[in-house]
């Protein structure tokens, strides 16, 4: 018996010849239980691609959705240990004017184009209806495969021209800044900039029915900074929340006249003591409004300061 349990082991085969299945059972709450699949809820899952070996110097990557920081450390890697059993397809789409756009696998072609002992890369290739249909490819493999940051994600999304991303955009062009990679220490351009995407794209969704309130605490935040300052997200969520709190009352010249005074790093400073006095490691949009409304509110008469109350 146990000479049979090893040739079975071994080869996958009985004595008899009969092959040997391992049965699999799904551990308790795994969630393949709760998948039922039917005919009736199967889509179209497109055309096929096609699996090409293509030059590397035909492989273009499109920065409006793709990411343009590059994880140096990857790439020499894979400069350095390349391995064909490990390196995968590239995926890319194929333009009408026949060009090819990597979807999935940019960090890849960047460590080919390093090595000049390889001239061609595996790829499944796709025929594509534009860009939107590329960002949307590019989205959805990132965040089943690696998450992409939400830098990444809204330029995935104004690519497919997204509602909410495309206000997003608008509300920059109010504060009259320009959009840099989250982690950017020194400003290259000279102008207003915000990194914190996601959260802008947050108050966008909030704002779809009635843009009255972000409008007008963008331009807030473009009247009290500085024409070079990096827009810190605790301003401009501090001063929406107050703003939406209070109804807009914050939003009037006098309160604008106020804020200004104050200063933008003042007003900063007053959310993260807020914080600090609550005891939280994290602040949010309210209690950065308390600490923004309190030092606003300092040495004025009760009946001119703004009120509000925020649950934490």
């Amino acid at each position: 018996m146990q000479a049979q349990a090893q040739v079975a082991k071994n080869t996958g085969m009985l004595p008899s010849g009969k092959k040997t299945y391992s049965k699999v059972t799904p551990s308790k709450g795994n969630a393949l239980k709760k998948v039922k699949a039917t005919a009736k809820t199967f889509n179209d899952p497109g055309e096929k691609g096609a699996f090409r070996w293509i030059d590397k110097r035909l492989l273009n990557v499109d920065h409006s959705y793709q990411r343009r920081r590059i994880r140096t450390k990857i790439v020499g890697k894979i400069v350095n240990k390349l391995a064909w059993t490990k390196f995968q397809v590239i995926s890319a789409m194929q333009r009408e004017d026949g060009t090819l756009w990597v979807t999935e696998g940019q960090h890849r072609l960047k460590a080919i184009l390093l090595r000049d002992d390889i001239q061609k890369v595996p790829c499944m290739v796709f025929q594509s209806k534009g860009v939107e249909e590329e960002s949307d490819a590019f989205k959805d493999i990132n965040v089943n495969r690696s998450n992409p940051n939400p830098y990444e994600r809204y330029n995935a999304d104004l690519a497919q021209q997204d509602s909410v991303a495309r206000l997003a955009n608008t509300a920059l062009e109010w504060m009259g800044a320009v959009l840099v990679t989250p982690g950017t220490i020194t400003n290259p351009y000279g102008k207003r900039s915000f990194s914190a995407i996601g959260k802008l794209q947050e108050l966008a969704k909030q704002s779809q029915n009635d843009v009255t309130i972000l409008k007008g605490v963008c331009e807030q935040v473009k009247d009290i900074t500085t024409d070079d300052e990096y827009i810190s997200d605790t301003l401009l969520r501090g001063l929406y929340f107050v703003a939406t709190q209070t109804n807009g009352e914050s939003l009037t010249p006098y309160w604008n006249k106020r804020f200004k005074d104050i200063g933008s790093k003042e007003l900063v400073q007053a959310a993260l003591n807020q914080t600090a006095a609550m005891g939280l490691n994290r602040g949010s949009g309210g209690v950065w409004a308390l600490g923004i409304a309190g030092r606003a509110n300092y040495r004025l008469n009760p009946n001119n300061r703004l009120h509000f109350t925020v649950a934490v």
